[in-house]
């Protein structure tokens, strides 16, 4: 295994049978090995960079949630302080964490008395809005209209999530 230091306290290790496929003049592969991809292990370690407001994060670029478990009781104690610091600063995670083949940028932030993991679609993956603009004005009855419809139909929700709706109507 070959490790280089990227940055301040962070490291690139990549096994040497994939540094030995990468170059050509080593295993005596063509170019079409070069784009082979490493095959990276999912990593129990969650490498958090900053912390933001959660308002900073724009809900487009999220992905998948997971919720976060600790492992023993040193991580259990350990999830406790950082959840609890994070919700006293109103403040969430940003960092990465390998999961399947790849690395993936993730958000975490507290949520009850745990944690929840959400990753995060690169900024490639998003693009651009791109709503067109009215023509003509908006009638006010009409958003008056519409505003009494939505009061009336306001509450607490009392279904069950979306899934267990879509699952009880395949199955009848």
């Amino acid at each position: 295994m070959v490790t280089w230091e990227v940055d301040n306290r962070r490291y690139l290790a990549i096994r040497q049978p994939a540094l030995s496929d990468a170059n050509p003049h080593e295993s005596g592969c063509g170019s079409r090995e070069l784009n082979k991809p490493l095959d990276l292990e999912s990593s129990k370690v969650i490498d958090l960079e900053t912390f933001v407001p959660r308002a900073e994060v724009d809900p487009i670029y999220f992905n998948t949630p997971y919720y976060v478990y600790p492992d023993g009781r040193i991580a259990d104690e350990t999830f406790g302080v950082i959840g609890a610091a994070m919700r006293e600063a109103d403040k969430v995670g940003i960092g990465r964490v390998t999961l399947s083949p790849r690395e993936r940028l993730v958000m975490i932030e507290p949520r009850d008395s745990g944690l929840v993991l959400i990753t995060l679609r690169p900024s490639e993956e998003v693009r651009a809005a791109s709503f067109a603009t009215a023509d003509t004005a908006i009638d006010p009855d009409m958003v008056a209209v519409a505003s009494m419809i939505i009061k009336r139909r306001s509450g607490i929700s009392t279904r069950p999530p979306f899934g267990t709706v879509i699952k009880k109507r395949c199955a009848s």
